[in-house]
């Protein structure tokens, strides 16, 4: 077997005189030479073979029938776009239809505008027409007040249902403003069919409330005067005594008390709410 390599080596140097090793006097070696055929791998042969007629008319019509579809889907594309409704074109028609609206909406807007200042002037008239009415029903109540009190007043000089002589008819009070003292105006009053002088003394006391307790101050402790010396009147019909008192330190006036005396000895007291004597005294501020 060795030597029929060999002879294959000795027939390749035959064949190929010009490879290296045959030109240098290569010497063949059965063994080495085996070795180099079992490694170097035969080169493949490629070998061209034309394609026949029915290969080629395959291609041709796989071609055909790819041109084709592409030529149906472009055509298919076309007419979607062409059959959809433009977008640009329904958002110019809405925005049209919306600007030819715009004028009746601004007059609906104006009209409601319009209704809106006339319901709000009338409002305002109407709250005038109240304020105005109630302003005039206090007067007429004033009024009211004022001429009763001088219905009573008349009534007492003339010698009405009440026999007594002597009597307190008013009392009013005026705050002093930023203290705790108020100026007062006492109207003591007779009988016209006495017709006579008539002398005495008046005071005036307060009952109120202190340190949660009810009491009642004289004059004496209410008096701004140096002195605590009683009120002294003298008329024939009828007299105003004034003067000023202050309320001491956390004390609370509900009602005065204003008794008076003769020096025949006739005495009257009366008792008058210390609201109602503010009211009257603010009434009498407002008619001057």
């Amino acid at each position: 077997m060795i030597g029929a390599i060999g002879g294959a080596v000795r027939g390749t140097c035959s064949e190929a005189p010009l490879t290296l090793a045959c030109a240098r006097g290569y010497k063949a070696d059965p063994l080495r030479d085996a070795q180099l055929m079992v490694r170097i791998a035969p080169i493949p042969r490629l070998v061209v073979r034309e394609q026949g007629s029915a290969g080629r008319w395959r291609r041709w019509l796989l071609l055909g029938v790819l041109w084709a579809g592409s030529l149906a889907l472009v055509w298919l594309y076309n007419r979607d776009l062409v059959d959809a409704p433009p977008l640009r074109s329904s958002a110019d028609a809405g925005a049209g239809a919306s600007r030819k609206d715009l004028p009746a909406i601004d007059a609906q807007l104006e009209a409601v505008r319009a209704r809106l200042a006339v319901a709000e002037r009338a409002e305002q008239v109407a709250q005038a027409a109240t304020q105005s009415l109630q302003q005039n029903l206090r007067e007429r109540e004033q009024e009211i007040a004022a001429l009763r009190a001088d219905l009573g007043f008349y009534q007492r000089l003339v010698g009405g249902s009440d026999r007594r002589t002597l009597g307190v008819h008013t009392v009013t009070l005026e705050a002093v403003p930023d203290t705790r003292a108020f100026n007062f105006v006492l109207t003591l009053t007779q009988n016209l069919k006495k017709s006579a002088l008539t002398a005495g003394t008046a005071q005036i006391a307060l009952e109120g409330v202190r340190d949660g307790a009810v009491v009642t101050l004289p004059w004496r402790e209410l008096s701004a005067a140096a002195g605590t010396a009683d009120l002294r009147f003298s008329f024939k019909y009828f007299q105003r005594l004034e003067g000023m008192l202050t309320l001491p330190a956390g004390f609370v006036p509900n009602r005065i008390l204003v008794s008076a005396s003769t020096s025949g000895g006739e005495r009257t007291q009366q008792a008058f709410a210390w609201s109602e004597a503010l009211a009257a005294g603010e009434n009498d501020n407002a008619g001057l």
